[in-house]
């Protein structure tokens, strides 16, 4: 069983072997696999690790949205990073998009301690799933009074 690759650049295409020499009933969910379920391939297709094995990385230059409910007006709000694939985004760019405004921005309220990352990393570094991240409306802004 395998997963067909096709290279968005050049069209070149690769086979990564899922399962070999293995019988339908030793492979836990092989409906799934016969069904050629989305969510399983993604989940292959998004596994570095898995990747890994066969000299593969993951293309993190994709493109995202952030969905977020409208918490109204408040002075501070916590984010909680979830994403629904791994792959690499730097934070500053993600808080950019979710924003509406410029990583130069994100930058500018970063020093004034207005974002605040929870696990003390620093903002250029890759945003990671189930992260939290504090943000602090600064006087004069609309939410800031």
């Amino acid at each position: 069983m395998w997963l067909l690759y096709r290279c968005c650049a050049c069209g070149g295409s690769w086979k990564a072997t899922v399962f070999e020499r293995r019988l339908p009933a030793d492979i836990a969910g092989f409906e799934d696999y016969q069904n050629n379920r989305t969510s399983l391939a993604r989940a292959y297709a998004f596994d570095r690790a898995w990747l890994g094995r066969f000299g593969h990385d993951i293309d993190d230059d994709v493109a995202f949205r952030v969905e977020a409910a409208d918490a109204g007006p408040t002075l501070c709000r916590r984010i909680a990073l979830a994403f629904e694939h791994p792959f690499r985004v730097r934070l500053d760019r993600l808080l950019a998009v979710g924003l509406r405004t410029s990583r130069a921005t994100v930058a500018k309220l970063w020093k004034r301690g207005s974002v605040v990352r929870l696990n003390g990393q620093p903002l250029r570094c890759s945003a990671k799933h189930g992260e939290l991240i504090d943000v602090r409306a600064e006087s004069g802004s609309p939410e800031g009074g």
